[in-house]
């Protein structure tokens, strides 16, 4: 009999055979082949010993109905007389089995491969902001904490307390005690801690630390952004299912440089009108998700307009993006390489580039596809391909436009409106009256001015790959 093939235990009462197959645990049930089941590694998080009576756990993540994922626990019961190094050898082969970064071989490994080759607990930290989701944070966590056990993972909990708090702590970490930083928090504090590992003199080693989101916040843009890239159903559950599961994926950041300032964007700078709803949907932040709804119809309704100049490095058609960390001097100096970018703010833009200039009734560059959980702003983005997608609304719009291109970002649908253009660049530059307000991933940017430059790969998510 294959070795990794047993019928030592029950379930529900009737004996089952269970196996281990390349694709996932069999369960077969002889007397009632109706019951059969098939649960797949890539579902299968890990598995815990049961007592009374004895037996084993099984701990899965599994897709229902509507897709999401939801948590499915079976109970395998021990038949009398079964020795206890028997169920603990099981426990060990599914642990085998369901560990992500495991090497998959084509054929099945042996029971003494499986046996002497257990994976090394893995060591997450987790940043938690018990401000978000409505000061739920906390509460979030814990109903997602067992899955990391069950997962083999230990996980150290640190509680920000304050506004900035996370980037004082993203500034401390040792990084090498962890396999990958998981933020439970909203895109403001995802900003936070990808500031603070940008500040460390180790910046081009700890910005590659896996990152992983379990969202809490209003926006949830890059959450959103991973699941659908990883061809999940956006929930709690599903992003904490990416960062157990998930493999390390590359993920573009690029440098804002103002006058007086620079701060690092992972999901979008914006101008204009999406700026200034942006910062004013603080007034409803008490409406959650939907203050961002509100805060845009009260800009439309104020009849507002603004005027500037976007100038941008217009990609040749078959460019093929380098990545960053391809160019042996990636991690020399304080900060990334800008290759793209004039010398210093004080120096003339290329020639080369083209401009736009006059009024503006829309400006949103974006590193991803969606801003947020109900925003798909830049529908052909991808995670790391190496460009902002810049969604710009030229001249002025009526209400009923305004209203039109709110009413379709949901699906992608806007940028098929023809009052919106859709720019792809890996480097470009806004001017706007000092008064204006700029956006970097939800946060202020000061000044009227900023010049961005696309750093393709730079950071790391845990994503599953489609």
């Amino acid at each position: 009999m294959n070795s990794l093939v047993t019928d030592i235990f029950t379930l529900a009462g009737r004996s089952v055979v269970l196996s281990a197959v390349a694709d996932g645990l069999k369960i077969d049930v002889p007397s009632k082949p109706v019951n059969n089941a098939l649960l797949k590694w890539e579902d299968v998080l890990g598995a815990t010993n049961k007592d009374k009576p004895a037996g084993v756990l099984l701990h899965a993540l599994v897709r229902v109905n509507h897709g999401k994922r939801q948590e499915r626990t079976i109970a395998l019961h021990a038949t009398a007389g079964t020795d206890t190094q028997e169920v603990e050898r099981w426990i060990q082969i599914v642990t085998f089995f369901a560990d992500p970064t495991r090497v998959k071989t084509e054929t099945l490994p042996t029971l003494d491969h499986v046996l002497q080759h257990q994976p090394k607990k893995r060591k997450y930290l987790v940043i938690i902001n018990p401000a978000s989701g409505q000061s739920k944070g906390v509460k979030l966590f814990q109903k997602v904490e067992a899955f990391f056990a069950h997962s083999s993972i230990n996980v150290t909990k640190l509680l920000t307390e304050r506004s900035g708090h996370a980037t004082e702590l993203a500034t401390s970490i040792d990084h090498t005690l962890y396999d990958a930083l998981v933020v439970v928090g909203g895109d403001g504090v995802i900003y936070e801690v990808i500031q603070g590992l940008m500040k460390r003199p180790d910046w081009s080693e700890v910005i590659q630390t896996p990152l992983a989101i379990l969202p809490a916040g209003g926006g949830n843009g890059l959450a959103k952004s991973l699941t659908e890239a990883s061809g999940e159903k956006y929930s709690f559950e599903t992003c904490a299912y990416l960062a157990i599961k998930g493999q390390p994926q590359a993920l573009d950041l690029a440098t804002a440089r103002g006058k007086s300032t620079e701060s690092f964007i992972f999901l979008s700078l914006s101008w204009a009108f999406m700026a200034e709803t942006d910062l004013e949907s603080e007034k409803f932040r008490f409406a959650g998700s939907q203050r961002f709804t509100i805060s845009a119809l009260s800009k439309i309704m104020s009849g507002k307009t603004w005027s500037g100049s976007f100038s941008y490095l217009e990609p040749p058609a078959d460019e093929v993006v380098p990545k960053y960390w391809d160019d042996v001097d990636a991690k020399a100096g304080a900060a990334p390489k800008l290759t793209l970018l004039p010398p210093s703010v004080e120096d003339p833009k290329p020639e080369t580039w083209k401009t736009i200039e006059g009024d503006f009734s829309l400006f949103w560059a974006m590193n991803t596809a969606w801003a947020a959980t109900d925003g798909l702003v830049a529908p052909s983005a991808e995670l790391d391909d190496g460009f902002m997608h810049v969604v710009i609304m030229p001249g002025r719009v009526s209400k009923a436009e305004y209203m039109s291109v709110l009413l379709s970002i949901d699906s992608g649908g806007h940028v098929e409106k023809p009052s919106v253009q859709v720019i792809k660049t890996r480097a470009f530059e806004v001017k706007a009256p000092m008064s204006d307000i700029m956006m970097v991933d939800g946060e202020r940017f000061d000044g009227g001015f900023c010049q961005v430059e696309v750093h393709r790969g730079m950071a790391r998510v845990l994503a599953v790959p489609k």
